[in-house]
């Protein structure tokens, strides 16, 4: 009983329900998201609207037929290749040749979502993503947060870009970074660079 107390004062909303979730602390995570607060240059851009680019990004991806876990599992195989092949290395994903380029961050991006995705698990006992109105929460994928990545489709001749949260954040949280922040990750350009069709 009392190592439940003492990480109930480490994370004293652990026990909080869904409404109060979305109503009292994903707005202040969801501040967190701009420029200049959890990072630099922000996960969402100063007039971003954090459930508009859900909701918008989801609907392209139903359009075509193509999941958040398609992408994500593709960006994550891709991580593990370049973790165990280098930091420059080429690969063959979905029918594409793809060129892989490495860089190290300067620092560590810690992950603004990491506390709902830490009450999330406890009250679900799983990392599986759970969907609460539009907000997605899960673990499944690695948010480590100490690389930036660049894909380059050799055949069509198109890179994207992305930190290696990248995964995590769409396979996860269902979220592709505002259209306003310099590290979106525009979902047509990924389908595309990735060679992804419709399941």
């Amino acid at each position: 009983i009392a190592a439940k107390i003492q990480k109930n004062v480490k994370n004293p909303w652990l026990y909080y329900t869904p409404e109060n979730i979305l109503s009292q602390k994903l707005p202040t995570v969801i501040a967190d998201l701009r420029p200049g607060q959890a990072s630099q240059t922000g996960f969402l851009g100063h007039n971003d609207d954090f459930f508009t680019v859900i909701r918008n990004d989801a609907a392209y991806l139903r359009s075509i037929n193509v999941t958040h876990n398609q992408i994500a599992d593709s960006l994550y195989r891709i991580i593990q290749y370049a973790d165990q092949h280098g930091q420059n290395v080429s690969m063959k994903l979905n029918g594409q040749d793809l060129r892989i380029q490495v860089g190290q961050t300067k620092g560590v991006q810690t992950n603004p979502f990491r506390q709902l995705i830490a009450w999330h698990i406890y009250k679900t006992g799983a990392k599986e993503p759970g969907k609460y109105g539009d907000l997605w929460l899960g673990q499944k994928y690695p948010s480590r947060g100490t690389q930036d990545i660049t894909i380059t489709n050799l055949k069509i001749n198109r890179s994207i870009g992305l930190g290696d949260m990248g995964a995590h954040l769409i396979g996860d949280l269902h979220f592709f970074e505002g259209p306003g922040t310099s590290y979106r990750m525009d979902p047509k350009a990924f389908v595309e660079v990735l060679g992804l069709i419709g399941e």
